[in-house]
């Protein structure tokens, strides 16, 4: 007699993925001009809006992910969705009294103000000059936060890059993605029943419909085309453990084994998960802590098959 043991299981198995690239995101210049005095920037380190990219004339240009890039200086009542896009990156930057109506209000012109000094290290207005939003002070980003691979034409101390040259070229998203077991006779479980992950330079991708989620992915995967990993379940399976032999079949291909009652000997239907060493593993058996025949042939003359 043997009773089950609860393991714990979560189906690994090792994959190579290969993956497809879309077209990379581009930043071009704005309308800026100048000589680039610092910069901020190094390839495969995300840039986020509201960061700064570089420095020009020793003012700093700041990265904005906005609805549509700025095009036209903006002043006090101006309306518009670029001023919509100004407020909305205002409020992002903690000034928290501006509305986003597309209208630049008063409130919008002061934040505008305590921003120019705040982020990009303008001198305080003087006298009766008037806020103005110029384009050239930020760099739009297609998407935030990006991933660069490559910074391009910005150097300390050489002209800023000229007016829609692209000075950022980002890592090429991925577009599609293939796994494929690394061991040909292997078979990827992913579509059964359960939740299945991606486990890949250490960090977890979550699959959806047996693929793996793209932009998560994306960020790991930087420019590499291929790379290994493993599908394992998100959260263990509890699976009962028992000898191989107290397992019988039956002539439908049906599983069973033998359990002590009181008055003697009771079949049980049960589910094979998988094999290991010195184990079967059962799934979700009503055999729970029962005690099973180790050999049921030896025990039962013969008659151990499920009937």
């Amino acid at each position: 007699m043997a009773a089950p043991t609860i393991v714990e299981a979560l189906d690994r198995t090792p994959v190579t993925v290969s993956v497809e690239r879309a077209e990379p995101p581009v930043v071009l210049a704005p309308q800026w001009s100048g000589t680039v005095t610092a910069l901020y920037v190094t390839a495969d380190e995300d840039i986020e809006s509201g960061d700064a990219v570089a420095q020009v004339d020793g003012l700093d240009r700041i990265a904005v992910a906005s609805s549509v890039p700025f095009y036209r200086s903006l002043s006090a009542g101006d309306r518009g969705d670029d001023v919509a896009a100004l407020q909305s990156m205002l409020r992002e930057s903690g000034f928290n009294d501006v509305v986003v109506n597309g209208f630049l209000d008063d409130a919008t012109a002061q934040a505008l103000s305590r921003w120019s000094q705040d982020v990009l290290g303008a001198p305080q207005l003087v006298g009766n000059e008037v806020v103005t939003f110029d384009p050239a002070t930020v760099v739009w980003l297609p998407e935030s936060p990006m991933r660069p691979g490559s910074v391009e034409g910005l150097i300390v101390g050489s002209p800023a890059p000229g007016p829609g040259s692209v000075i950022i070229r980002g890592v090429a998203p991925v577009a599609a993605a293939t796994l494929r077991p690394l061991d040909p006779e292997d078979s990827l479980q992913s579509t059964q029943s359960g939740s299945w992950v991606l486990e890949v330079k250490n960090e977890v991708v979550p699959l959806i419909d047996g693929s793996p989620e793209l932009n998560t992915l994306s960020r790991i995967a930087g420019e590499q085309e291929e790379l290994n990993g493993e599908v394992r379940r998100a959260d263990p399976l509890a699976l009962l453990a028992v000898p191989p032999r107290s397992v019988r079949s039956g002539a439908q291909g049906e599983y069973c084994v033998w359990v002590q009652r009181p008055n003697g000997y009771e079949e049980v239907s049960v589910e094979l998960a998988q094999g290991r060493s010195g184990q079967t593993l059962l799934v979700d058996s009503s055999v729970n802590s029962e005690m099973v025949l180790v050999n049921p042939d030896a025990i039962l003359d013969g008659r151990g098959q499920c009937s």
